[in-house]
């Protein structure tokens, strides 16, 4: 989307594995830092800016059950096309999705 991102990940935690980050209760608000930080470095870079990239805030939300899940995949692949900058989430080229997915 041309002002927010959407992201559907899935962690997977050994059940031997220390995490020892900044929020260690919260495995997930890490790796959004972790990320945001090193897309925002790399965003500025790349047009050539400085400071603030993304906004200080984020929603976050875990994914309870599958019924869930299937709605939460569609209502981010079709966010384009309720948006009018397409007509098929399959052309948008900033997806990427596996396309078994796809079959709505």
């Amino acid at each position: 989307m041309p002002n927010h991102v959407h992201l559907l990940v899935e962690f997977v935690v050994a059940g031997h594995f220390m995490h020892r980050g900044k929020t260690a209760k919260y495995p997930a608000a890490d790796a959004l830092r972790l990320l945001k930080g090193s897309t925002a470095r790399s965003c500025n870079l790349l047009l050539k800016r400085s400071g603030p990239f993304w906004h200080h805030e984020s929603y976050d939300h875990y994914v309870r059950d599958e019924p869930e899940l299937e709605r939460i995949i569609k209502y981010i692949l079709c966010n384009p096309v309720k948006a009018g900058l397409i007509e098929d989430w399959k052309t948008w080229e900033f997806t990427f999705i596996n396309r078994e997915f796809g079959s709505w």
